[in-house]
């Protein structure tokens, strides 16, 4: 019983996590956005990259940007 539980969860949520992908897909088709030409970079990691820039235009050139993420 107990592993028939655990199946049925692990069903769900694989269920759960296909209804996410589709809503982000859904989202970003709006946003024009490069960031998914990088190797290894897909729908779910451009979303968060893009929510946690917010609007681009706060930034006022690609050095500020790159100061935010902590790569210089």
């Amino acid at each position: 019983m107990l592993l028939g539980l655990s199946i049925q969860s692990i069903r769900s949520l694989q269920a759960q996590i296909k209804e996410l992908d589709k809503a982000i897909t859904r989202h970003l088709e709006g946003i024009p956005n490069t960031l998914q030409t990088i190797p290894s970079i897909g729908l779910v990691y451009a979303a968060g990259i893009l929510a946690e820039i917010g609007q681009i235009d706060r930034f006022d050139n690609q050095a500020a940007l790159a100061k935010y993420a902590g790569l210089t």
